[in-house]
């Protein structure tokens, strides 16, 4: 690994602890040339702003890091002659860095006139991210995870229903079809019939897709409670 490499890698982490502070500048093209953040699943903002922010950066390289928006944050990010500047203590660094460019799919809708950035979001380049509900059982009897934060996410993004499984098979058929993604991830809180729910996801997106399997692809649910739901999620 050469250097350059391990020098990014560094950065990266850094900028996953600290945060960014992202300047007016900076927000230029976000939500129309380039990718607004979507909250989808977990929160990571220690910074509010009622307006859209970026969702990631990408590296020369092609090494992403999530955006998480920190205005204490010693590293920021602005704009000046059309290029993005990341400093650190108000100093510029010597890294060329990009946001990634707005997915076609957050201009389309579903069948039933649903924007699809309310559906879905991406990571990286190439993956869709959906979470099917943001509703976990665990929150109403003060038993979630002591480290999750998936109802200020809910409360954030004003998800209060299931989504559809006609709805994510339709966000992931057009996805492919405009050739952005590679492969996807579903994910989501607590429930009951969780299992049958996800059967039924997936069912509706082999019969959109006209694929039986998705290389890379995965869906975390909560561990299956019986014999018969294992069986169902081994032959999904």
């Amino acid at each position: 690994m050469n250097n350059r490499i391990v020098e990014i890698i560094d950065l990266k982490l850094e900028l996953l602890l600290k945060g960014i502070k992202v300047e007016d500048s900076a927000l230029s093209g976000v939500g129309t040339e380039y990718r607004e953040e979507i909250h989808w699943l977990f929160e990571w903002d220690k910074a509010e702003h009622d307006r859209l922010s970026p969702a990631e950066l990408i590296f020369e390289n092609d090494m992403i890091v999530q955006i998480y928006e920190n205005d204490d944050s010693k590293y920021s990010i602005k704009k000046e002659n059309n290029h993005l500047i990341l400093s650190k203590d108000n100093i510029e660094l010597d890294f060329n860095v990009r946001y990634p460019k707005r997915p076609k799919l957050f201009s389309q809708k579903t069948s039933d006139g649903i924007p699809f950035q309310q559906i879905a979001a991406f990571r990286g380049v190439d993956c869709l991210s959906m979470s099917f509900s943001l509703y976990c059982k665990f929150w109403d009897t003060n038993q979630q995870c002591q480290f999750c934060n998936i109802s200020t996410t809910k409360k954030m993004s004003e998800q209060k229903i299931m989504k559809q499984a006609r709805w994510i098979s339709e966000a992931i058929s057009q996805a492919y079809m405009n050739g952005e993604i590679n492969h996807f991830i579903i994910t989501g809180g607590t429930f009951d019939n969780e299992v049958n729910w996800v059967k039924a996801i997936f069912d509706e997106i082999k019969k959109k897709t006209n694929k039986e399997y998705f290389p890379g692809s995965n869906c975390t649910i909560t561990a299956p409670r019986t014999l018969d739901e294992l069986k169902i999620l081994s032959e999904l």
